[in-house]
């Protein structure tokens, strides 16, 4: 087998970055609609449809801010780019997109800058090296990364029809009252549970400097919740996480142990009132319940305020007091 060689190069030296068109806002668009698209920063809606286009090429574009800050995408067909998103044009001809799409994307997600509005810089990113493979010269081989690329698609395209059968089981609305002869009560969340918001100290670079074994949650919903591991902790207690940005308003239980948060979630834990009459996995259900009609987003995140007006449906005895074997028994 031949030995590969490989060279580092600077993202600087693969491409360009210009920012789209400012001028494309909303209200633009709704004054001259048309049938070509408008990529902005969304990346799971279309923005808009206008009357012409500024670009007919595929070209590999990122978003610039906020909650999708540094999603990579190539476009293809007659286009236009908004002031949310921008541009990698080539510098070196021939670079197959696809690849770059799927190899800097890590990259490009690690490097956003947190904050209330994430955001992706370009002169932050573009003396960061990628590694390909070159040919006996020292220019990079083409042909290598194209085979690469459709690797990756192979293994993207596995990854989303696994996704789609996911996102279909998971839609399926079970309720657990259903055929149910069980009395309920109507309680907010600040009736019976105490909060406490995450750690705006714990940064990537601070839990960086700061190593160690316990785990620092954020707000991510899917895959790898872990933001870091620090050497110190915030909480050492089974309770509820819910997410204040991102996919904000999603409740998860968090069995007992030494963890922290980070200011992206919050915890709720009973009040010593309601401390012996609630099972906490079941509040996670009820509380999806509640909370699932109110829009959460990073337009509208799941603030202290908002979630303690969310109503909570559990289960009561025939004395209106909190049913605990009720709750276990509809979790079974």
């Amino acid at each position: 087998m031949d030995s590969i060689i490989i060279k580092k190069f600077a993202l600087s030296e693969l491409f360009s970055s210009e920012r789209g068109n400012s001028k494309l806002t909303k209200a633009y668009c709704n004054k001259h609609k048309g049938k070509y698209e408008v990529y902005t920063g969304s990346t799971k809606t279309s923005f808009a449809f206008i009357d012409t286009f500024a670009y007919s090429k595929p070209l590999l574009t990122y978003t610039t801010d906020g909650e999708y800050a540094g999603s990579l995408k190539v476009l293809e067909g007659k286009y236009s780019v908004g002031g949310h998103r921008a541009i990698l044009k080539p510098i070196i001809n021939g670079l197959p997109l696809l690849y770059f799409k799927f190899a800097l994307q890590s990259l490009f997600f690690e490097n956003v800058k947190r904050g209330d509005v994430p955001s992706l810089i370009w002169s932050n990113i573009s003396r960061k090296e990628i590694t390909l493979p070159v040919n006996n010269v020292g220019e990079i081989d083409i042909k290598k990364l194209e085979n690469i690329a459709k690797e990756y698609q192979k293994l993207s395209d596995m990854k989303q029809k696994l996704y789609n059968q996911y996102e279909k089981i998971n839609s399926v609305d079970i309720d657990i009252f259903k055929s149910s002869s069980t009395k309920r009560k109507v309680f907010l969340v600040e009736d019976i549970l105490n909060t406490k918001g995450g750690n705006n100290k714990l940064t990537l670079k601070y839990i960086n400097q700061n190593q160690g074994e316990y785990p620092v949650y954020s707000a991510k919903t899917k895959g790898n919740v872990v933001k870091g591991y620090c050497n110190t902790f915030d909480f050492d207690m089974e309770c509820i996480r819910i997410t204040r940005n991102g996919k904000a308003g999603v409740p998860f239980y968090q069995k007992k142990h030494k963890f922290s948060i980070s200011e992206d979630a919050r915890i709720y834990y009973p009040k010593e009132k309601y401390a012996k009459c609630l099972n906490l996995e079941y509040l996670v259900y009820a509380l999806k319940e509640g909370l699932k009609y109110k829009g959460f987003s990073w337009n509208n995140k799941a603030g202290k305020a908002k979630i303690n007006k969310i109503p909570i449906l559990l289960p009561v005895t025939h004395n209106g007091e909190i049913d605990l074997e009720a709750q276990k028994q509809l979790l079974s």
